[in-house]
């Protein structure tokens, strides 16, 4: 049976193909920087007040005054006047009690490529923050306000960075960050949830009906450019 195929058909249908394929193998070798950053925790830590200072212990009944004769030294004994009664007293009010506030947040270079001039900015800069471990990094405020901004100049391909930050009420935790960006784009927020990865046999078992999912998807799309092109020899 002669094959009656279309050339202008299959060029048109490898060049889809080649394009496809050149896409995924661009993105896969070139890959680019893409950064994400999420919260690490945030936390409330109350102070307790100082303790009071010590107050010295009264003298005892048993050991008199100085100069005073003890009871084997009176001659005459004498009545003993009635004490007269103690109101208790109040308790004493408790010092008012204080909180610190911290809470962290990691950035991360989960790309391929390096991320160029990191900036992470901030509606308020705490005076204390710590960044971990500690790479080269610049801090700019604005004319206006309290934010600021810390530059870092690189983050290779898999680095991140922790801030630390600590400070007092009533600032919170939801009003310091603000975004995150690179020259090569926006950060991306993160809500990190931890989670314990499934056993090898699971993830092998995934991969095989992966793969089984893949070959059908390309064998049923053969069989519908064949339907369509009328290339009833590949059938």
């Amino acid at each position: 049976m002669p094959f009656n195929v279309d050339l202008d058909s299959v060029l048109k249908l490898a060049a889809v193909i080649v394009t496809i394929i050149g896409a995924l193998a661009k993105r896969q070798i070139e890959g680019r920087a893409k950064l994400v950053f999420y919260l690490v925790h945030a936390a409330s830590h109350p102070i307790p007040p100082p303790l009071p200072a010590a107050q010295p212990a009264p003298p005892s009944p048993a050991d008199p005054p100085p100069g005073q004769p003890n009871q084997g030294e009176q001659q005459q004994p004498q009545q003993a006047e009635a004490a007269p009664a103690v109101q208790p007293a109040a308790p004493p009010t408790p010092p008012p009690m204080h909180a610190a506030h911290t809470h962290a947040v990691v950035v991360r270079n989960a790309g391929r490529q390096t991320a160029h001039n990191v900036r992470i900015d901030h509606n308020i800069l705490p005076r204390s923050y710590t960044v971990y471990p500690p790479v080269r990094h610049t801090v700019s405020f604005p004319q206006q306000g309290d934010g600021a901004e810390i530059l870092i100049p690189v983050l290779v391909a898999g680095e991140q960075v922790t801030l630390s930050y600590f400070y007092f009420p009533p600032l919170t935790f939801d009003r310091i960050n603000a975004w995150v960006k690179c020259d090569e784009g926006m950060a991306r927020l993160v809500n990190a949830i931890p989670s314990t990865p499934p056993p090898k046999g699971v993830r092998a078992a995934l991969w095989v009906f992966a793969f089984i999912g893949a070959a059908t998807s390309v064998y049923w799309c053969i069989r519908l450019a064949t339907a369509l092109l009328g290339w009833d020899f590949l059938l």
